[in-house]
């Protein structure tokens, strides 16, 4: 194809001399012109391939300018033809980016040279122009966000996707340093850094840690995974790095749902031995009642029968046999209340909540809870070790150590346990980890199961016998806390899984410690409100706190409103969450309105039957919650915490 050449030149002998020039050489020259008016009008109608452009025009507009425009609205390429050298005009042309600059006089060799040069130069920038393009709307349809940067951690791109989940746009975001527009904070709400640097120190890719928010400009965080890339030239030389990230705020709630129903689903298997704990003890919790009763009334019905004539001695052994039958009652609702809350700490579905946990006690829980399974499988052998406190979930823990213990039994099977045993031993690892090792003496798993058994919906279970997501789950649990999971086994020699975890940078308060606090704690006697609806519980935690407070019940919270409003000088309420009238919630919306500092005094009971308008409040209220069936040494310390 011929290339088409536009000629601006004002001298009109030297300008057909270059057209009569470009046409021996083989170019297509329609037209000069001698101003830079003319100039834009003719690449406006003929669209050259090239402009040859004198810097000195007569008129108002110079080459220099008329080139200006052309490549701005034409993107032509522009070649300057001038009889001046000087650096004012140089650096005023070189400020347009021509592709070459012919100084007269000049040879039939120098122009074709300079010409072929220029439009070969054009046709590369065109070319690399359009895979710019192809690269950025490929880089648009994505449904991942990527942000680019340079080699100092500045942002030189960010697609619409990034745009939307960073809430910036490109404009204000390109120069910015990346921490500026991609803030995260991991699992408990620290900022963490983007893996940015670490792929531009180390050249290979990084991946942010499990359980990374990110926060947007506007609105709520953002629950995203990442990779970063090192960019490298083919000379090894770092440019920048890629960071690509997604929106898992669907997938993360459905891994949710799906732990929620592993974990149900494990209640599910421990039913019969849970129902078998829970009964024993109400068993003689009920029969110890009946019998306090009995003897009390046969005690009443001597007094009646005989008042002058009461036999002390026999009256002292009924009432003996009565204390001893309540003191037995109150050992079994004690067991039944552990067992309630090991279950209600297994199932709990808040999982951003850590807190600081000594795994020998949380072992115990998971051991307690699966023993009913277990003994028909094989025993127990504990050998707890100390070990530093972790911070973690106390529910999602739990659960990663039942899960093991049930996978341990049944990887056993039933009907052998003298000859099997399960043993769990707790120690510190050679880098002070918290660590754990579950041992089975079961057959083992062979070499090529053994590579996937934390993929996830991988099972060797039959249909029905699971979803094969039990050991996935606890990977991605144990991983969020910053620990591992591995396991080792031999066919025929059994199975061991290991469970590492970092301990807690802070650390858990003393006994000794406890003890001064309560000391401190101890003051004058307070003025307490109990509000519930049930007059038996308002009854017994009046009972459990009047020997150091004066404490008045009401079974409405709309009475109670009205006799803050009467007298105010409150050291702390103990209000009921769910109330038929008017709930604790509505009850703490109207005292925050009348009395904002007696509202921070607010104490919330609660059966742990939550509606979720009431776990929403719950999350959201900084005061303190109190479970039912509350243990009374709690309720005390907590009404002390307040009377000081």
């Amino acid at each position: 194809m011929i290339a088409k050449i536009l000629v601006v030149e004002d001298e009109r002998i030297i300008a057909n001399d270059i057209q009569q020039t470009l046409i021996a050489l083989g170019y297509a020259v329609p037209v000069t012109v001698a101003t830079g008016k003319q100039a834009i009008a003719s690449v406006t109608e003929a669209r050259p391939d090239l402009v040859l452009m004198d810097i000195s025009l007569s008129g108002a507009m110079d080459g220099i300018a008329a080139a200006q425009e052309i490549r701005t609205q034409f993107g032509v390429p522009i070649v300057y033809l001038t009889s001046y050298s000087d650096e004012a005009t140089l650096s005023r042309a070189m400020k347009t980016v021509p592709h070459g600059y012919l100084l007269k006089p000049f040879s039939d060799r120098e122009l074709r040279i300079t010409i072929e040069v220029a439009l070969s130069k054009h046709q590369m920038e065109a070319r690399l122009a359009e895979r710019e393009r192809w690269f950025a709307t490929t880089l648009e349809s994505l449904g991942e966000a990527v942000v680019a940067t340079d080699r100092t951690e500045h942002i030189t791109f960010l697609n619409g996707v990034a745009e939307r989940l960073t809430g910036w746009t490109r404009a204000d975001a390109v120069g910015k340093r990346i921490e500026e527009v991609m803030r995260m904070v991991g699992p408990d709400g620290a900022p963490i850094k983007t893996p940015v640097r670490l792929a531009l120190e180390t050249s290979f890719i990084a991946r942010l840690p499990a359980g990374t928010s990110l926060v947007p400009r506007k609105g709520a965080n953002i629950a995203i995974d990442d990779s970063a890339a090192p960019i490298v030239d083919d000379r090894g030389h770092m440019l920048g790095a890629v960071v690509v990230f997604r929106d898992i705020t669907e997938r993360r709630e459905l891994e949710r749902r799906v732990a929620q129903s592993e974990r149900l689903a494990t209640i599910g298997t421990m039913a019969a031995s849970t129902a078998h704990e829970i009964n024993n003890p109400l068993a003689y919790v009920v029969a110890n009642v009946a019998v306090t009763l009995e003897g009390i009334r046969a005690a009443i019905e001597v007094l009646r029968a005989e008042p002058d004539s009461v036999s002390s001695r026999a009256m002292m052994k009924l009432l003996t046999e009565g204390e001893d039958a309540l003191r037995e009652a109150s050992d079994g609702a004690d067991r039944v209340k552990t067992i309630i809350r090991d279950l209600k700490k297994f199932s709990r579905v808040d999982e951003s909540e850590r807190t600081l946990l000594d795994l020998p006690e949380v072992l115990e829980t998971a051991a307690k809870m699966t023993d009913g399974l277990v003994r028909n499988h094989a025993r127990f052998r504990r050998d707890y070790g100390t070990t530093p406190y972790v911070e973690a979930n106390a529910g999602q823990l739990t659960q990663v150590f039942t899960n093991l213990f049930v996978n341990a039994a049944e990887a056993i099977g039933a009907g052998d346990a003298e000859h099997h045993e399960i043993r769990v031993v707790s120690y510190v690892d050679g880098a002070g980890r918290a660590a754990v090792d579950i041992h089975d003496t079961g057959p083992g798993i062979p070499r090529d199961v053994l590579a996937r058994v934390f993929d996830p919906f991988f099972t060797t279970k039959g249909r029905g016998g699971g979803t094969g997501l039990g050991l996935s789950i606890c990977q991605r649990i144990i991983t969020a806390f910053g620990g591992e999971i591995t396991v080792e086994s031999r066919p025929g020699k059994g199975t061991t899984f290991r469970v590492a975890l970092p301990p807690a940078a802070k650390r858990a308060p003393t006994p000794a410690l406890r003890a001064a606090e309560d000391a401190i704690a101890r003051g004058r006697r307070g003025k307490i409100l109990v509000i519930d609806d049930d007059a038996a519980v308002g009854r017994a935690l009046a009972r459990l706190l009047r020997n150091e407070h004066d404490v008045e019940v009401f079974l409405d919270a709309h009475a109670a409103l009205a006799r803050i409003a009467a007298d105010g000088a409150l050291d702390a309420i103990f209000c009921d969450l769910m109330m038929p009238n008017m709930t604790g919630m509505d009850f703490y919306d109207a005292l925050a309105i009348a009395s904002p500092e007696l509202a921070r005094r607010v104490v919330f009971m609660s059966g742990g039957t939550f509606s979720t308008r009431a776990q929403e409040f719950i999350e959201r209220t900084p005061n303190p919650t109190i479970a039912k069936p509350f243990a009374s040494d709690s309720v005390r310390q907590v009404a002390r915490d307040y009377v000081k």
